[in-house]
Parts: structure tokens; C-alpha cells; sequence
């Protein structure tokens, strides 16, 4: 049973062809179904082969992919979809999130915002990058650390605790506008790095050596793609703005 996915002429995915696959398909229409550890690694296995396009047949029967997708979402609820609108490959960063490679992971992070906005030769980003970071792409990269630390990680839960101490969207416009201070509107960022440890003695942490990977600060990592990528921090304040994207992408 060949357990590969089924494709169109297109070469979009559209059905799982193999019975071994139909029958775990249908061992899970029960959500009270138990899984075995042999049943999962065989689902995994096939999920692998989806994502990575291993194998690929002319089309014929299958079981339809809009199925398939059901049931691994309801058999694996944590399952993050390798998902890019312009292309990026996770697979790297999702291994070594998996592999608890924190440092790694946060490094390849800060290269996936740049690939993500076109801008890896600028080694940087502007205004206008940040304000249309793909939204598909912020979400996987943020599933992806969401799950790997057990929600301790991620953009959303950088987000979070910058809105909980007042930044917002507003908060950057009106610097932007001139109706506030570079002080006013760095007030919150300070307060920010303060609450998820890159801060110490009132300076930023700009180097990846000072940052702790096993910090008790939740929200501590990703760093290198909100601060490392072009030390934003040195230039226009931009973390705002950064999460004032991750709002509006609603992750």
C-alpha cells in the first residue's frame, strides 16, 4: 500500500492513495478512537509524504484530501502545516525546534522573516516590509515555536505581552505622525524587553550570547527575527510595528 498522495494535472494534491491509509482514515470517523503508536507513526508517516510531495501518481482514486485533512487535524491537533505564500521552506527550523536547538532555531527564524520579505540581501527591513509580512508565513513560523515550547514561545506571545503593557498599533502612528516622542513611544519597548529578559542593567541584549534559551521568561525567543535581523533596535523603532502585523494577521 503506497500510501502517496494523488495528484491532478496541476500537481495539487487531491487525494491519499493506498488502503493502509483508508483504513487509518477510517479508524478515526470515532473521535473516541484510540490510536496505537504504530497506527500514529503509519499516519505520520503518510503526512510526511503529503507535505514533502516524496511520491507522486497520475491521478486515480484516493481518499479525498479534503478528508484526509479532517481527521489528521482532529487525530493530531498540533499538527503544523508546512505552509508559505511566497515559497519558504520550514522543514529546517521545524527540526530543530523539534530537536530542542533553540539557538539554531531562532537564527534560521531571523533568516525566514528576511527570505519571507525578499529582502535577504539587505540583511534588513523597512516600514513597508514589515507592514506586508505574509500572514501565512507568520503563522507557521509562529505555530511552529507555539508548539515545539508548549506555548512559551512565539510571536502571538510576544504580541500578547507588548498589547498588555499598552502597545498597540495607535501607539506607533502617533509616533509616526510626530503627535508622540521617540521616548514616549520607546517607553513601551523597554518596558517590553524588560518583561521577556532582553534587557539587563537598561541596555538591549544584541548579541545571541546574552540571550538565554532557557530562560523562565515567557515570550524570551524568537529574538533574532524582532531584534537580531538588522538590529532594529538601533534604528527607527519598528518592534511596534512588527506586532502591530502579528495583530492584524490575527495569530
Amino acid at each position: 500500500m503506497s500510501g502517496s498522495p494523488v495528484v491532478d494535472v496541476r500537481g495539487e494534491v487531491v487525494a491519499v492513495h493506498g488502503m493502509s491509509d483508508l483504513e487509518i482514515i477510517q479508524s478515526l470517523e470515532s473521535k473516541k478512537t484510540s490510536l496505537s503508536d504504530a497506527q500514529k507513526s503509519t499516519f505520520q508517516q503518510v503526512v510526511k509524504r503529503i507535505e514533502t510531495y516524496d511520491e507522486l501518481n497520475t491521478f486515480h482514486w484516493g481518499i479525498p484530501i479534503n478528508l484526509f485533512q479532517e481527521y489528521r487535524v482532529q487525530a493530531f491537533p498540533h499538527y503544523v502545516p508546512l505552509v508559505s505564500e511566497v515559497g519558504v521552506d520550514y522543514t529546517k527550523l521545524r527540526d530543530l525546534l523539534a530537536a530542542g536547538n533553540w539557538e539554531e532555531a531562532d537564527k534560521e527564524t531571523a533568516t525566514l522573516i528576511l527570505k519571507v520579505a525578499d529582502r535577504v540581501l539587505q540583511e534588513r527591513l523597512d516600514r513597508e516590509d514589515l507592514q506586508n509580512l505574509s500572514c501565512k508565513d507568520l503563522s507557521t513560523i509562529d505555530k511552529l515555536w507555539l508548539k515545539y515550547s508548549n506555548g512559551q514561545f512565539g510571536f502571538s506571545v510576544q504580541e500578547k505581552i507588548y498589547h498588555s503593557l499598552g502597545g498597540s498599533w495607535y501607539v506607533w502612528k502617533a509616533y509616526q505622525l510626530g503627535g508622540a516622542t521617540e521616548e514616549y513611544y520607546k517607553r513601551y519597548e523597554t518596558a517590553f524587553g524588560e518583561k521577556v529578559g532582553w534587557r539587563e542593567g537598561g541596555e538591549w541584549n544584541l548579541v545571541w550570547d546574552s540571550v538565554n534559551p532557557n530562560t523562565p521568561y515567557v515570550g524570551h525567543l524568537p529574538w533574532g527575527a524582532v531584534v537580531g535581523a538588522g538590529e532594529w533596535i538601533k534604528t527607527v523603532p519598528r518592534m511596534g510595528l512588527f506586532f502591530s502585523r502579528v495583530d492584524a494577521c490575527r495569530l
